[in-house]
């Protein structure tokens, strides 16, 4: 099979964009993770206040299954910068204390 020289140019030019912007993606998905556990963490403040609001619970419960599966995937992307690990460690551990915020604030589970 014959490759045109201008699609194998156009893919080594591709693959230097992105080897050069997978730190700044890298940064960007660690960002938007860690802006979707601090808004759950709101949610799950506000849950401990008024736990009879089962659709926030609902809500939360969702959300933070979601977030628990992409987890894994951005210690992946942490690798191409690693000064993001910090961050990224203190985001999931936001995350996992979500359960603690939650539990602490009725008489009973719903």
């Amino acid at each position: 099979m014959r490759r045109s020289p201008v699609l194998v140019a156009l893919a080594a030019g591709l693959a230097m964009t992105l080897s050069g912007c997978a730190s700044a993606d890298a940064q960007a998905q660690v960002d938007e993770f860690c802006a979707q556990v601090e808004q759950l963490v709101r949610k799950a403040n506000q849950y401990a206040k008024n736990p009879a609001n089962t659709s926030l619970g609902n809500e939360i419960t969702a959300t933070g299954q979601q977030l628990i599966e992409q987890a894994p995937g951005l210690a992946t992307v942490v690798a191409t910068n690693p000064a993001l690990a910090p961050r990224l460690q203190e985001c999931t551990a936001d995350l996992q204390n979500i359960g603690s915020i939650e539990g602490g604030g009725g008489e009973g589970n719903n």
